[in-house]
């Protein structure tokens, strides 16, 4: 079977399938991603989707943006995102120009290349707590659905 066809049918497409697994892959490997990880693709939040949000065993969140194309449009969704989640990363399959790269940083987004398979982070998001009333609204919404346990 296609590794694709095994994905939740909102996660079947062309940045899923070239960037998720390889930001697992990496999210494991640095311990962002434990099994008692709530791990949720297709997150709706404000009338929008968050391609990947990611909750620790602290209750630390984390929103992930997949891109193939438009970084413009990526870091305009992680922007949103990073009033809301504790760490916003827009996921790129190429290389962001330095422009690019600056301006993520001073937005506190941060950017993860896959290339060629693998995840290399460029830079991090700091550590931020958003609001004390839209982290609980969002800790709402998160207990209210059920995290997509094949990642784990």
């Amino acid at each position: 079977m296609n590794p694709v066809e095994s994905l939740p049918f909102a996660a079947r497409t062309q940045e899923a399938a070239v960037l998720m697994a390889p930001l697992v892959q990496w999210l494991r490997s640095t311990r962002r991603l434990r099994a008692e990880a709530g791990v949720f693709l297709e997150f709706p939040w404000a009338g929008r989707r968050v391609d990947v949000v990611t909750v620790g065993k602290r209750l630390r969140t984390s929103a992930f943006e997949l891109k193939l194309g438009s970084i413009g449009r990526a870091l305009e969704q992680a922007i949103y995102n990073r009033e809301v989640f504790d760490r916003s990363y827009i996921v790129v399959g190429h290389l962001p120009s330095q422009l690019s790269l600056r301006e993520a940083a001073g937005l506190g987004i941060g950017v993860v290349l896959v290339h060629e398979g693998r995840a290399c982070p460029l830079q991090e998001s700091p550590f931020r707590r958003p609001h004390a009333g839209v982290r609980r609204r969002l800790l709402r919404s998160v207990r209210t659905r059920s995290p997509w346990e094949p990642l784990l």
